[in-house]
């Protein structure tokens, strides 16, 4: 049950991230010149090129456990194609996550998985290795690519997983575009990474 929780929440976000991404124009482009937006997530820092727009869920997943969601998404545009970044936090009461390599192979799996049946084709999916890591906390993580088809637009999404040393709170952050614009999209990425700062 927590897993489809947390599948449903991740994949959500990927589809607000490109029908956002899609209904937006230049405007962020030129907010993006003028300064950064930092937000508080969590127990952690992270800042945007643009304000981003927050979502709030809470999920009943049985008397005892609980679990909330925010998500935070800014779209700006980078040679006519959108560019968006995101953040998806979920915090857990009455259970933790294990931490366990069964436990993320299963989430990155259904990840997977959730992205095929919202209409993802030709979808591939990588680990990045720990030389080509761009996150250098000290918190468990992974970080990974994906790359493929929907409704005939090419994308690439970058994806970073952090769950917090009490293993009840798991940061996403996401980067998504365009695979014309990868290098940028790539950019954006880093640049996500390096402002995101959990309270220690």
């Amino acid at each position: 049950m927590l897993r489809n929780i947390l599948l449903f929440c991740f994949t959500i976000l990927i589809l607000l991230t490109f029908s956002c991404a899609n209904a937006k124009n230049s405007e962020n482009s030129q907010q993006a010149k003028e300064a950064l937006f930092s937000k508080t997530i969590g127990e952690a820092e992270i800042s945007f090129l643009s304000a981003p727009e927050e979502m709030q869920q809470a999920y009943d997943i049985s008397v005892e456990q609980k679990l909330k969601t925010i998500k935070l998404l800014a779209v700006g545009t980078v040679e006519s194609r959108d560019i968006a970044s995101s953040i998806l936090y979920q915090q857990l009461t009455g259970t933790k996550y294990t931490g366990s390599a069964q436990e993320w192979a299963n989430f990155l799996d259904s990840v997977v998985k959730g992205l095929r049946g919202s209409g993802f084709e030709k979808l591939t999916f990588t680990l990045v290795g720990a030389d080509d890591k761009k996150f250098l906390g000290t918190e468990v993580h992974k970080e990974y690519t994906f790359t493929g088809s929907r409704g005939g637009n090419e994308q690439v999404i970058y994806n970073l997983a952090v769950l917090s040393e009490d293993k009840t709170q798991m940061y996403i952050l996401s980067v998504g575009g365009n695979e014309y614009v990868k290098a940028d999209v790539n950019k954006e990425f880093k640049r996500l990474v390096d402002s995101f700062k959990i309270e220690q």
